[in-house]
């Protein structure tokens, strides 16, 4: 019978075989454990796991220890006739459980258990899997192993735990044990004062045993933290308890249990690779990790870049890198939806949905929904990414008031007007990371087989990552093919956008949405000006161009700039800015110029 390894990192960090502790090897081999416990099912980086063992200080050796310490935990976990525990998984490792084999799994299923049980009105149900999920805990999550990645991950599943804890005795109170839980609750709200719902909870616990003075009470001394420390309101729920109480109403139906996990974690799925972008990666991932733990304002850090560039795969795999910070939950959003401008508060109202808000809660303006969503965030660390953004207006509604949680935006434009943004500007690729993306994409030995070849195709996406992808994934589904035949197929400029899309790997899709955005005199400026076929353009020769003034020529190029059709490069000797085209961008125009000519 084959041997099942069984994994706790709710409490000490441990394995387990037939009831017997296995002796693990040191601290950083049960770091490195718990970090791949974290992940299973999914290949995680070797510098993930050096972020995670040396906090941002590793040795040049960090890759080779690793290597060591996975060597060390087999020895201990790979049972002889049972399935591994740790593959290889370029770039990095994976861990992989038996079913019910980690005791986070358990937790989580039997949570999911106990809120499918509450919302579908079977409190009691409810309250013994929630009941039996908390019992899975054997002390703090993973033991207090250091180091901020754990340290964070482990306060996330703490917040895991607070949350059902909130769910058991909702349920509890739908039983009518109110007097039950009330000592629970006291010692609860004691040690953390602003979670509003363990606060309501035990206004309901204290009116229901006939302690309405108490329970109003209760109720004062939470507005006045809200008030004292961070001037806001207490929210909707907990004022219409205060009401139920003075009205002798207390409650008129039991506390509703969310279906919906208690941390919102809606990011997008992760890219492991993204070549040369490692600098940018670690600068925006220390950025957040210091909004969530230095403390002052929250932090807005916003991606800006062309189309393709790759701007919304940084954002991604940045939350990704810095996810555990934000135990209060992830939200992601994107404002274009298929070419529909989004509404802040549209996404407002899908926020705080996730947040666990039910829509008779939910105000109808964007201001007012803007104040409840500020109010739901003082007292959580939550990671907000917004895609796809426009313009400074759509950002403002949904910033948090508060220290502790994060901001991320993708976005063309550098939206200057963003106040205290932090700005991380995107270009293109270096000529050798292009070619090792393509390599990455279509195969190290083709590219090193033919280098002449990688490095012209490389020249013909104009380092451009979306084309760059869109490149190897042709390769790759077409392996008999040399890099010298798609080279020759890039050659020709009328079939360049055609050859460069794949699926939805479409630069000419992001470029539309750009041009479709303009006026017609700009849709003009853009086609006349990629037409013309110079190197850079200044204000005076665009006017010649377009026969308009020097000032309205000017307007009308920063205009194209603030979309991201043309680059602001630098200033001419002459003091002049001087405007630049995309290739594949200047491609688009000339497209765009024939078909309009084609209409007349």
């Amino acid at each position: 019978m084959e041997e099942i390894v069984q994994f706790r990192i709710l409490g000490p960090v441990s394995a387990w075989v037939d009831g017997r502790q296995l002796a693990l090897p040191a601290a950083k081999q049960q770091a490195l454990l718990a970090a791949g416990l974290l992940s299973t099912g999914r290949t995680v980086p070797v510098y993930r796991f050096v972020d995670a063992l040396w906090d941002g200080a590793a040795p040049a050796t960090a890759p080779g220890l690793i290597k060591s310490y996975v060597s060390a935990l087999r020895r201990v976990l790979h049972l002889r006739g049972a399935a591994p525990v740790i593959l290889t998984r370029p770039p990095g490792y994976l861990f992989q459980v038996g079913p019910g084999a980690l005791d986070l799994h358990q937790f989580e299923s039997l949570v999911a258990e106990g809120r499918r049980a509450g919302s579908a009105g079977r409190p009691e149900d409810a309250s013994r899997a929630l009941q039996s999920a908390l019992q899975l805990w054997q002390g703090p999550a993973l033991g207090g192993l250091g180091g901020s990645y754990l340290l964070a991950e482990g306060e996330r599943l703490e917040e895991l735990r607070r949350a059902a804890v909130e769910d058991r005795i909702a349920a509890d109170l739908a039983l009518g044990r109110a007097a039950a839980v009330l000592p629970e609750l006291i010692g609860l709200v004691a040690a953390d004062p602003l979670r509003e719902r363990l606060r309501g909870q035990l206004m309901v616990a204290l009116a229901r045993v006939g302690r309405q003075a108490d329970a109003l009470d209760v109720y004062r001394r939470g507005r006045t933290l809200l008030n004292e420390n961070f001037g806001l309101d207490p929210g909707p729920e907990l004022q219409r308890l205060h009401q139920a109480v003075l009205t002798g109403r207390e409650t008129a139906q039991p506390e509703r249990i969310s279906a919906r996990p208690a941390c919102p974690a809606q990011l997008p799925p992760d890219t492991i690779d993204l070549t040369g972008r490692d600098a940018v990666v670690e600068a925006v991932r220390v950025a957040l990790r210091d909004a969530a733990t230095v403390g002052g304002a929250a932090t807005t850090i916003a991606i800006s870049g062309i189309a393709g560039v790759g701007k919304s795969a940084l954002a991604v795999h940045s939350a990704h890198a810095a996810r555990a910070h934000f135990p209060g939950g992830q939200l992601y959003a994107t404002f274009d939806a298929g070419g529909r401008a989004v509404e802040p508060g549209e996404l407002l109202a899908r926020f705080l949905r996730a947040l666990g808000y039910h829509d008779p809660d939910i105000p109808a303006s964007t201001a007012e929904r803007t104040a409840l969503f500020r109010s739901a965030l003082a007292s959580r660390r939550v990671l907000i990414l917004l895609d796809g953004v426009r313009s400074e207006c759509q950002v403002r509604p949904l910033l948090p008031g508060t220290p502790g949680s994060a901001v991320l935006v993708a976005s063309r434009a550098r939206l200057a007007g963003l106040e205290c943004a932090r700005h991380v500007p995107l270009d293109v690729l270096a000529p050798a990371e292009s070619v090792r993306l393509l390599a990455h994409l279509a195969g190290a030995d083709r590219v090193r087989a033919d280098p002449t070849a990688a490095r012209e195709i490389a020249v013909h996406c104009g380092h451009l990552p979306l084309a760059l992808r869109a490149a190897g994934a042709r390769l790759a589904a077409r392996p008999r093919w040399s890099l010298s035949a798609l080279a020759g197929r890039l050659r020709d400029e009328s079939r360049r956008l055609d050859e460069l899309t794949v699926g939805d790997l479409c630069l000419r899709v992001r470029l539309e949405a750009s041009y479709l955005n303009l006026n017609e005199p700009e849709r003009r400026a853009f086609t006349l000006l990629g037409t013309a076929g110079l190197p850079s353009l200044t204000p005076s020769v665009a006017a010649r161009v377009l026969s308009v003034s020097t000032v309205e020529a000017e307007r009308r190029l920063d205009r194209l700039a603030e979309t991201r059709l043309v680059d602001l490069v630098v200033a001419g000797a002459d003091g002049q800015l001087q405007y630049q085209f995309h290739e594949l961008t200047r491609l688009y125009a000339r497209e765009r110029g024939e078909a309009a000519t084609n209409i007349y």
